[in-house]
C-alpha cells in the first residue's frame, strides 16, 4: 500500500485496477507476441516499449521507422506480426 498515489480510497482502487491491467497486458504480449512467458515487465519495458523509433504518416498509412542498429528490432517486428495476426472478435 506504500505505492498507492493518493489518500483517497477510490482513486487508489482505480490506480490498482489500471496497474493490474497493464501488468496482464505485458504478460500477454510476452506470451503471445514473443512466445516467452519468462520475461519480466521491466525487461519488456526496457527492450520493446521504450522504442527508439519515429512514427510518420505517408499516403494515409502510418509508418514506423526503426534504427538499423537497434538490437531488438527483429524481436519487436516478429511480436508485432504475431499480435496483428490474432483475429478480431466479431
Amino acid at each position: 500500500m506504500r505505492h498507492c498515489p493518493s489518500g483517497v480510497f477510490l482513486a487508489n482502487a482505480a490506480w490498482l485496477v489500471i496497474a493490474t491491467l497493464a501488468d496482464n497486458l505485458l504478460g500477454w504480449v510476452a506470451t503471445i507476441g514473443l512466445g516467452r512467458a519468462d520475461l519480466m515487465a521491466k525487461t519488456l519495458r526496457r527492450r520493446l516499449l521504450h522504442l527508439p523509433g519515429r512514427l510518420t504518416r505517408s499516403a494515409r498509412r502510418r509508418l514506423l521507422h526503426l534504427p538499423t542498429d537497434w538490437p531488438w528490432a527483429t524481436q519487436f517486428l516478429g511480436a508485432l506480426t504475431r499480435l496483428r495476426a490474432i483475429p478480431l472478435p466479431t
